[in-house]
């Protein structure tokens, strides 16, 4: 199965962000999130079991905890440590996430993802 026959597969739309050092006067340093690609054709899928809220000892919190994982065409410029933005099919809405080391293939990009914020 070649990078052609995956593009089938790709109904979600993802924003990558970088983080970039900057200054904010003297003796201060100020981070920005710098926008390097802007709606790559992607896949967004659940691995593993999805733990919302439970932590095993009966106590209930307002986190989530589950894993992802995002399919990128090939040459996507995506790293380590870089914010994600996901729209599901195409929707207005998107999801921010954090990423994990790429894993390069010759049909696409396999990134693990970790949710930011709360459930």
């Amino acid at each position: 199965m070649g990078y052609r026959d995956l593009t089938a597969l790709f109904t979600d739309e993802a924003d990558i962000f970088r983080r970039k050092a900057g200054s904010a006067g003297p003796f201060t340093t100020a981070d920005t999130l710098e926008k390097v690609a802007e709606g790559i054709p992607c896949r967004l899928s659940q691995k593993g079991r999805v733990n919302l809220g439970e932590s095993g000892l009966g106590e209930v919190y307002n986190a989530a905890n589950f894993r992802l994982k995002l399919f990128l065409p090939p040459g996507t410029d995506i790293r380590q440590g870089d914010s994600v933005k996901v729209r599901r099919f195409g929707g207005d809405g998107a999801t921010q996430f954090l990423a994990g080391f790429p894993f390069t293939y010759d049909s696409h990009v396999e990134v693990h993802l970790s949710f930011i914020g709360k459930a």
